[in-house]
Formats: structure tokens, C-alpha cells, sequence
């Protein structure tokens, strides 16, 4: 084998005389959206437009509240009248019952507890 390169001409590749033409790199694209200042200004006003509407919500329940409040006390003595009326019949019925059933026990004593000598009239929630 020869190692004897064969005689030829090399050229150097080159620039073409007065450059290569520029190459585009820039984007051409619009900017889209609003900018950001825009996006937190409207995240702001709409924070605080919904702070406001509890606040507003806030109140309205608070004022439905206390009617509710009110007008419940306003009726309270009657209901409790209705209540003591309801209790004093139930119990003068239950000592009737008790002397009709122990008429035949002289040892008896209507109307006494036979736990503790306490009473305590039922509460009623209103």
C-alpha cells in the first residue's frame, strides 16, 4: 500500500464575498393577554368586592338573627303560661288518679314523693 497522499488542490470553504445575510431570530408574535398589573388589579377588586358582599351578608343574618331573637322573647310569657297551665292540669289529674287508686291505703299520703321530697317542674326549651 502507498502512503503517498494523491497531489490534490484543496480549497477552504469560505464566507461569500460581503457575508452571510442575516439570520431571523426575532419572533413575531403579538403579546397576548392583558398585562400582569392588569390580572392584579383585577384579582384585587374582585377580593374585595367578595369581602364586601360578606360583610354585607354578615350583617343582613345578624339583623334576622336578632328579630328572630326578639320576637321569640316577646312570646316567651306566654308560652310559659301555656306551659305552667299544661303542667298544673297534668298534675292535678295525676293526684286525682293517685287517691282514686290508694283510697284503699290509709297509711297514704297523696301528692308525696316517694323519692325525695324536691320537685322540680319539667323544663320546656323555647
Amino acid at each position: 500500500m502507498s502512503t503517498a497522499k494523491p497531489n490534490v488542490h484543496s480549497v477552504q470553504d469560505l464566507p461569500p464575498k460581503g457575508g452571510y445575510p442575516p439570520i431571523a431570530t426575532a419572533r413575531g408574535l403579538r403579546p397576548r393577554g392583558p398585562p400582569g398589573w392588569a390580572i392584579w388589579l383585577g384579582i384585587l377588586s374582585a377580593s374585595a368586592y367578595g369581602f364586601y358582599q360578606i360583610g354585607v351578608t354578615n350583617e343582613n343574618k345578624r339583623f334576622l338573627l336578632k328579630e328572630k331573637r326578639d320576637s321569640r322573647m316577646a312570646i316567651y310569657p306566654f308560652l310559659q303560661v301555656e306551659s305552667d297551665k299544661r303542667i298544673s292540669s297534668s298534675i292535678k289529674y295525676s293526684l286525682e288518679k293517685e287517691t282514686e287508686i290508694m283510697k284503699h291505703n290509709p297509711d297514704w299520703k297523696v301528692g308525696e314523693s316517694v323519692y325525695s321530697k324536691r320537685w322540680n317542674p319539667p323544663s320546656n326549651r323555647i
